[in-house]
């Protein structure tokens, strides 16, 4: 049996593979406060992800990598850059920047990269 734990929304006991963060019910809950923060703080970024062009590229990166995440081999939900956008707002847009990958994985690899990076919270352009 795999090993789980509890859903870390704080009033959730659903039990969750122990690789996730949060159960499929509260994934929403959890981007649209991630995505509030980032209106707040950034308009211009979340412009950016909502831009047909943006739509477009990361499609096509989906689509070329049969929609699996390159780290785990799961279902990739997201297009992530390899070279974040707040280290290099140029390379936004350039395909060998991009990369497939699963909700748990993109996650993994953004905490790698704050406390890595510890400047990464500013857009460098």
């Amino acid at each position: 049996m795999a090993v789980m734990r509890r859903c870390n929304h704080p009033t959730c006991n659903a039990l969750i593979s122990f690789n996730q963060a949060y159960c499929d019910k509260h994934k929403p809950y959890v981007n649209d406060k991630y995505n509030d923060v980032r209106r707040r703080n950034d308009p211009e970024y979340l412009r950016f992800y909502k831009s047909r062009q943006w739509q477009r590229m990361r499609e096509i990166v989906l689509m070329e990598n049969d929609y699996i995440c390159r780290s785990c081999g799961r279902q990739a939900q997201m297009v992530d850059h390899i070279i974040p956008t707040k280290v290099d707002w140029s390379k936004r847009l350039e395909k060998e920047n991009l990369q497939p990958l699963c909700y748990e994985c993109h996650n993994q690899k953004t905490k790698r990269e704050q406390k890595e990076v510890p400047h990464i919270k500013e857009r460098g352009r």
